[in-house]
């Protein structure tokens, strides 16, 4: 991806993979997951400086990819019933290119998120993250940038969600020497200096779960970039719609479209050679300043191979207009490949150095016929049954969430404590993929024992429960892990 696409996303709201409950973590024990994807592919606008010249040239070429990420969870910090949590988050990747492009990306993302509940319904979060980007022999795209965030997020009641985001970061781009460019505005400086950015954003978010896989986010936001080189800070906004789909027979959907606009007031558009760097498109008049505009098309197919292999096809392209002729461009890129979940949504414990995976959880679902156990309370018209357990042998009282019951803490309460700590119930769903959580003494807690779990858009984790067609006898529920696609931020 080009540094321009790179530039124009929205970065506040690409968390937000699918919309979800606010949903905490059992304190219980801490959980993690690692993951590995490899793909390969093609990008028709790779920029490139072959000359090593500081001018960048668009190049059509073959890609192929690798990504990892590890990711571990800690609930409980500061408080002893599991209503705060710690993320941690750690990804790499490398993209290499044809050899006539020359150049190899390297991408490293290590991230902290800690969030704490405050009753069913309401969580405040506080991010820190660092990003490091380098593109061998195009030094113009190196980057390094901290960045910390804080948002609010409130389930609204049904499947409605919403969250309240500020942000703060300092990109710095080693490569870019901008002294020439200070020299132009007429500010004097005897040595080279880099470009340094200061960057704030506001975003609002607003999530539908509809269950049964399928969910939707929106995001508005507003970035105020400032920058040592005064020709480069602007203002603008953002938008962006998210949605995700899980059909039948392990296929997934996702789709992302977002638009940006941004406003440079101090970089003047000449209207001079037609090569110059700043010249003018038609239409621009004296006295316009840069103003660009950028649309994004993200499309993704998944669909499970095997156990906890998913295989993927993903197909993205960038438009950008400018009123600087030179700064507008078309970008495609496609590419298809392998996601492999390591114990991801396993629970984790750590043992020595290092982390153990845990003997199966005695609390997983189990799906069975509903003769047995028709004293239970209800909900649905199948004949198949789903029991639901967890362990929480101090609450007074506890439910279960979902997209079948509309995530109604009241609709479905769980019967306990048992003498060992576990509370139960026996519900009726339809066939499908249903996220669900549980609610613990108001707190959203994430259900143990589930075959797969995915990040619900706002910091929290839900399980995914599949209700097969027909089912006989008591199994628990077998389903592949499917990780969900890294944000190139």
């Amino acid at each position: 991806m080009s540094a321009c696409a790179c530039l124009s996303v929205p970065w506040m709201a690409l968390a937000l993979l699918c919309a979800g409950r606010v949903t905490a973590v059992s304190a219980l024990e801490p959980s993690g997951g690692f993951t590995l994807e490899a793909h390969a592919g093609h990008d028709d606008e790779v920029l490139v400086d072959p000359e090593g010249s500081g001018i960048t040239t668009p190049v059509a070429s073959r890609l192929i990819s690798g990504h990892a990420r590890a990711t571990g969870q800690f609930a409980g910090l500061l408080t002893h019933d599991g209503g705060d949590r710690l993320d941690v988050d750690v990804e790499a990747a490398m993209t290499g290119y044809e050899a006539a492009v020359g150049a190899t990306d390297r991408d490293l993302l290590g991230r902290l998120r800690y969030r704490m509940f405050s009753g069913a319904r309401t969580a405040v979060e506080a991010a820190g993250s660092f990003r490091r980007f380098r593109r061998e022999g195009v030094p113009a795209f190196d980057l390094d940038m901290p960045e910390c965030s804080a948002r609010v997020l409130r389930v609204l009641g049904g499947p409605w969600s919403t969250a309240v985001e500020g942000g703060y970061s300092r990109p710095f781009y080693p490569g870019r020497d901008i002294s020439r460019s200070i020299a132009g505005t007429g500010t004097q400086i005897g040595t080279a200096q880099r470009q340094e950015d200061e960057r704030t954003d506001v975003a609002l978010i607003l999530a539908h779960d509809r269950g049964e896989g399928a969910a939707l986010a929106a995001s508005a936001t507003w970035r105020r970039n400032r920058s040592n080189d005064p020709a480069l800070g602007y203002d603008g906004p953002g938008i962006e719609l998210r949605s995700s789909l899980e059909a039948a027979h392990g296929f997934g959907l996702r789709a992302v479209a977002a638009f940006a606009a941004r406003r440079y007031d101090r970089y003047p558009v000449y209207l001079v050679r037609s090569g110059d760097t700043r010249a003018g498109s038609q239409g621009s008049t004296a006295g316009d300043t840069r103003a660009d505009r950028t649309w994004q098309l993200e499309l993704e197919a998944t669909r499970r191979v095997r156990g906890r292999v998913r295989g993927f096809v993903l197909y993205s392209v960038t438009h950008q207009s400018s009123n600087v002729a030179a700064l507008a461009f078309d970008q495609a890129r496609v590419t298809a490949g392998l996601r492999i979940s390591l114990a991801a949504g396993r629970t984790r414990r750590l043992s020595g150095y290092g982390w153990a995976t845990s003997a199966p959880d005695p609390l997983a679902p189990t799906v069975f016929s509903l003769g047995a156990v028709a004293d239970l309370p209800l909900h649905g018209d199948t004949a198949l049954g789903v029991r639901l357990r967890v362990r929480a042998p101090t609450a007074t009282g506890v439910s279960v969430v979902g997209g079948f019951n509309g995530w109604d803490p009241a609709r479905t309460p769980l019967r306990g404590p048992a003498p060992d700590g576990t509370w139960e119930c026996v519900i009726a769903v339809p066939p499908g993929a249903w996220r669900y959580a549980f609610v613990v003494d108001g707190a959203w807690v994430k259900p143990p024992g589930a075959s797969r779990y995915e990040e619900d858009g706002f910091g929290g984790v839900n399980g995914i429960l599949d209700v097969p067609v027909g089912v006989g006898g008591e199994s628990p529920l077998e389903s592949a892990n499917p990780a969900a696609p890294w944000s190139r931020k």
